[in-house]
C-alpha cells in the first residue's frame, strides 16, 4: 500500500473529473459531500442490462469510471469546493492480466482479488492510495510493489506531483 499526497489538487482533479486519465478504471465505490452526502456503489445491477450490455462490459460486477465520471463532476462541479470525496477505482481484470503479463510477478489473475486506486480527499488535502487484494494470504510482496509503482508511474504520466 503506498499513500501519495497529491499538492496540485487542480490538476489532479481534472484528471479525475473533467478528463478521460482513469476511464480503463472501474468504479468501486464514491463518496461526495457538498451540501448532502452522495454516495455511489460502483456494483451493477445486472437486472437493470439487458444480457447483450452485460456482455459488452468489461466487467459485470463494477461499472466503468467512465459511465459514472460525469455523475461524480456534476456533484462537485460549481463556485464552492466539495467539503469532502472519496473516489474508489478499481483496475479491470483484463488490465490486471496484462499487468501480470508484462512484469515477473509470481501471482496468477485468480489469485488477484483486486488493484486498487483511491482518491481521498479532505480538509483541503488530497490523497491517492494503492491498494492490493489476495485471494489468500501471502508473504510475497511482489505484486504489492508492481502496483505501487505502476500508479507512481501512472501519476507522472499525466503530469500530477506527488509527494510520499
Amino acid at each position: 500500500m503506498l499513500g501519495l499526497q497529491l499538492p496540485d489538487i487542480k490538476t489532479a482533479t481534472a484528471h479525475l473529473f473533467a478528463r478521460p486519465s482513469f476511464d480503463y478504471f472501474l468504479l468501486k465505490e464514491a463518496v461526495i459531500t457538498t451540501s448532502n452526502t452522495y454516495t455511489i456503489d460502483g456494483g451493477i445491477k445486472k437486472d437493470y442490462f439487458s444480457q447483450e450490455e452485460l456482455e459488452q462490459m468489461r466487467d459485470p460486477r463494477l461499472m466503468e469510471w467512465k459511465a459514472i465520471r460525469p455523475v461524480c463532476f456534476s456533484l462537485i462541479r460549481g463556485t464552492r469546493l466539495p467539503l469532502s470525496f472519496q473516489i474508489s477505482l478499481s483496475l479491470s481484470r483484463d488490465n490486471i492480466q496484462r499487468l501480470i503479463r508484462q512484469n515477473p510477478v509470481s501471482f496468477s489473475l485468480e489469485e488477484i482479488g483486486g488493484l486498487y486506486l483511491n482518491f481521498r480527499y479532505e480538509k483541503k488535502i488530497l490523497s491517492a492510495i494503492s491498494a492490493t487484494s489476495l485471494t489468500s494470504f501471502s508473504m510475497d510482496k511482489s505484486l504489492e510493489q508492481l502496483w505501487d509503482d505502476t500508479v507512481k508511474k501512472l501519476l507522472r504520466q499525466m503530469g500530477i506531483p506527488f509527494e510520499a
